[in-house]
């Protein structure tokens, strides 16, 4: 059944709405507008923390795959201002102090985008949801990812003022300098290897932006975390790196802020 689209509002906020707006306006009938995807993702966030309860949540003990788990929180739990990291196609890092007010303070060129294009160079996934099934079954320690413990690193383990162990990633992807490596990679320890090379670059960006500030929560949001746990235990671990304590978060609804943002800020503007 041909839908309708005589009378029918588009909204639609992201990269994509602004590459696909001729095509739209050009072949259907709808009322079709565009939406700032940084201000409709702070309305969308928003909204979700006023209206859908225990919106976020942490992962405790991520050290453990036996113990980790989510803890949802109530949302009265997050208080302004706080950090906003959003991974989409690439990654922004945004200061939020209200539901009104915010600022772009940092991001990477690096995010969904090139996880899924290098993961389908790379693997024979096709999809985010298949690259993710491949993830889950791979280990990138010691096969894609060369290890502190590994011969040529081992000098390494000594040179830190903390004590950090042998299996600690020493250098992503340094194993397939090794020809003979390369032949033998698997597709799954190649997929779960892209989701630590991501959050790496994701969490130096971000550790670079806490420096700055003494904001105490991040919220972490985009369509890379659905389904990606391996991606919230990394960025988890990876803010006890920060310079000071601070504590991240989830969303249930990660990949929906500019979208809902985007409907909330069009009906009112109709009010």
């Amino acid at each position: 059944m041909k839908v309708p689209t005589h009378g029918v509002t588009v909204v639609a906020t992201g990269m994509g709405a602004y590459i696909h707006q001729a095509a739209v306006k050009g072949t259907t009938e709808t009322d079709y507008h565009t939406a700032d995807e940084f201000g409709t993702m702070i309305s969308g966030l928003a909204y979700l923390l006023t209206h859908s309860p225990r919106e976020c949540y942490f992962l405790a003990d991520p050290y453990n795959k036996e113990l980790t788990r989510k803890v949802y929180v109530e949302n009265e739990e997050i208080a302004y201002p706080f950090i906003v990291c959003t991974i989409g196609s690439a990654t922004s890092i945004q200061i939020v102090e209200s539901p009104t007010k915010f600022s772009i303070v940092g991001g990477s060129t690096i995010g969904g985008a090139t996880f899924l294009a290098l993961a389908c160079m790379l693997t024979p996934a096709t999809t985010f949801d298949e690259v993710i099934e491949l993830a889950k079954k791979g280990d990138n320690k010691g096969t894609i990812d060369k290890l502190l413990g590994d011969r040529g690193c081992e000098y390494y383990l000594d040179r830190f003022a903390v004590k950090i162990p042998a299996n600690f990633v020493a250098i992503q992807f340094g194993h397939m300098l090794d020809a003979e490596r390369r032949k033998s990679a698997k597709a799954e320890d190649i997929a779960r290897a892209l989701i630590g090379l991501i959050t790496s670059v994701v969490g130096t960006a971000l550790l670079g932006t806490l420096k700055g500030t003494d904001i105490k929560q991040v919220l972490f949001a985009g369509s890379f975390l659905h389904n990606n746990d391996i991606a919230i235990q990394h960025l988890t671990t990876g803010l006890n790196h920060a310079p000071s304590p601070v504590k991240g978060y989830f969303l249930q609804h990660e990949g929906f802020c500019g979208a809902i943002g985007s409907l909330v800020d069009l009906l009112s503007s109709k009010v």
